[in-house]
């Protein structure tokens, strides 16, 4: 009788592990994607689709432009469905750019994410931008180490600042941070990405914005990258915790054991 008690309980302890071990990172669900421009009037145009099987709810963009933010009510999104919104904004000082950030949040099967993109807002009779940036990312497992490359081809040294706009559950460190790009010269500058939300495995775009001046006039550099999330670290990072769960339903397994072998009915 008690061998196949003992047999039972193992039984039921696999179980357990089984399940346990199937933990691993959020599953994919409703997916914007989001297409952003800027028309002749600097109306900037936000655009989202609904790629995902489920709705999307609360869709709304916010657009961040000169210290200032604007919103509009959210909408509901069914899959395959298609919004658009369109935000005036002020014209950048003149033969100057600045950037336009854009984050459109929504909530799918029960989970909140967000989603960015950023465009440059050009003043009339404003030259291109002469410094070139580039985000150089391996696949994030867990942490990754990027790298933000700043290329300045002119004959003066610019003194900026650089920033990274995220989806949902990516963070950098540092978020932004100076840099000094020498005249026709380069700068590489170190980011760590990390997956802090255990983000589904995919594709997921970001951005990298270099803001600086010349002779007064703001001048913005903007990049976007695709990160790959992949999923290797993650069942990796689930370990201890399944290992630590695992050894707490052994020993109660065991002190259960215990008392129904001691209890005094037993021992009669």
């Amino acid at each position: 009788m008690t061998s196949t008690r003992l047999t039972a309980e193992a039984g039921r302890l696999r179980h357990v592990l089984a399940l346990l071990l199937l933990l691993g990172p959020a599953p994919a669900f409703a997916a914007l994607a989001v297409d952003l421009r800027v028309d002749g009037e600097r109306v900037v145009v936000v655009s989202a689709v609904n790629d995902g099987p489920d709705a999307a709810h609360e869709v709304h963009p916010e657009v961040s432009y000169r210290h200032r933010s604007t919103d509009e009510p959210p909408v509901e999104l069914a899959p395959g469905e298609r919004r658009e919104w369109r935000f005036p904004l002020d014209a950048p000082p003149e033969g100057g750019t600045l950037p336009a950030v854009v984050r459109v949040r929504y909530v799918a099967a029960g989970r909140s994410a967000l989603v960015p993109a950023v465009a440059t807002v050009a003043a009339p009779g404003a030259a291109s931008e002469p410094v070139h940036v580039e985000l150089d990312a391996p696949p994030i497992a867990g942490v990754a180490h990027g790298v933000l490359i700043a290329e300045n081809p002119g004959s003066v040294a610019v003194a900026a600042r650089a920033a990274f706009v995220l989806p949902a559950g990516l963070d950098a460190d540092p978020a932004s941070m100076p840099a000094e790009i020498p005249a026709r010269g380069r700068v590489r500058l170190p980011v760590v990405l990390q997956n802090v939300a255990a983000v589904a495995p995919g594709n997921y775009p970001a951005f990298a914005i270099l803001e600086y001046g010349t002779s007064g006039v703001p001048h913005t550099a903007v990049t976007r990258a695709t990160l790959r999330v992949v999923g290797e670290d993650a069942r990796r990072r689930w370990r201890p915790l399944v290992i630590g769960t695992s050894a707490l339903a052994v020993a109660l397994a065991i002190i259960a054991f215990a008392l129904r072998w001691t209890a005094p009915g037993r021992r009669a």
